[in-house]
């Protein structure tokens, strides 16, 4: 997921503005190094995805998926979008509307990097 689709999402859920800029610290001009046999690799940016090991991880992958589930599904409810973890399962009522709602997923999870 590229961090701006993360930080688009907190804010169309109403997060605090203070907030996103705090996640925001956390996210930009974030890098790793790797330890090989011949020491630390120069520092390797971090441009995308959600950082592992913090409580709050899982709460903001929850809201930027949730954000674009409801971007895919829309306000009407004739297509029900089941997602766990990275599963997800649709059941529309409609052959063609399922169609549609597949194009739809496909661009969005374009958007968050998901191939």
């Amino acid at each position: 997921m590229q961090h701006n689709v993360l930080f688009a999402a907190l804010k169309a859920k109403g997060v605090d503005g203070d907030f996103i800029a705090m996640v925001r610290e956390l996210y930009i001009d974030a890098s790793t190094s790797i330890l090989t046999a011949s020491g630390l690799t120069n520092p390797i940016p971090i441009l995308r995805g959600i950082k592992q090991g913090s409580p709050l991880s899982g709460i903001l992958f929850n809201m930027a998926i949730d954000h674009n589930l409801h971007l895919v599904q829309g306000p009407n409810d004739e297509c029900k979008i089941l997602v766990f973890v990275d599963d997800a399962s649709c059941s529309p009522s409609r052959l063609r509307k399922c169609k549609a709602i597949l194009t739809l997923s496909i661009v969005s999870l374009g958007r968050l990097d998901y191939r």
